[in-house]
């Protein structure tokens, strides 16, 4: 990437793992990369043409998502082959263009806008970290980009990486909280049930008692 001058930053667990140790997340498998899309398609040519030189392979899953296979990057406390994936990113095409922090980006396939839309200022001025003994850029201020924009329920708590993702979808987040609720409101419903059918029994019972 720094070879074509394309511009790409460390995200997600890559950077978490940057930032604390300077090494990929023990229990992850890729290496989260992203990128300008109009930049990254106008290198993409040349990447390609370089990254074969060197016995690599990049293939996309969809325009806006690409993988390469790198043999060099072996999983943390596995040793496994890993790959890299690089999520493309556009201008936010919405009015106002601008946040109170400046222009906006979000990926150009968007599920969850609330993890996904932060301002550009971040990449604007990167920083290099340490990623297993390579440095790569990186957002910055790197701890503020984490909390604020990719882990801010989760930042502060030793969690595995991959439930940390699922709790920060607002998505996942709601339909954990219903889940919650239906298996709460289950029991209760049925003790209330099953108090109400006992208070019918013994009315009954009581009633046919005075009766005889």
């Amino acid at each position: 990437a720094d070879e074509v001058g394309l511009r790409y930053w460390l995200d997600f667990g890559s950077l978490l793992g940057a930032y604390r140790n300077g090494r990929i997340i023990p229990w992850d498998h890729d290496v989260d990369l992203g990128a300008m899309r109009e930049d990254f398609l106008a290198k993409l040519s040349i990447m390609k043409d370089k990254l074969k030189q060197r016995g690599d392979l990049i293939y996309y899953q969809s325009a806006c998502r690409f993988f390469i296979r790198r043999d060099g990057i072996p999983a943390a406390a596995r040793g496994e082959i890993i790959r890299m994936e690089v999520v493309l990113h556009v201008p936010v095409n919405t009015s106002p263009e601008n946040g109170p922090d400046g222009p906006l980006i979000t990926r150009c396939e968007v599920l969850d806008t609330f993890r996904y839309t932060f301002p550009r200022r971040y990449i604007d001025r990167p920083e290099k970290l340490g990623f297993e003994g390579m440095p790569m850029w990186a957002p910055r201020p790197h701890e503020e980009f984490l909390i604020r924009y990719r882990f801010p329920r989760t930042y502060w708590f030793a969690m595995p990486f991959r439930i940390s993702c699922y709790f920060e979808s607002l998505h996942f987040f709601g339909l954990l909280l219903l889940a919650i609720a239906c298996v709460v409101a289950v029991p209760v419903v049925l003790c209330c049930g099953a108090a109400q059918l006992l208070q019918c029994v013994k009315t009954r019972h009581l009633e046919s008692r005075a009766h005889n």
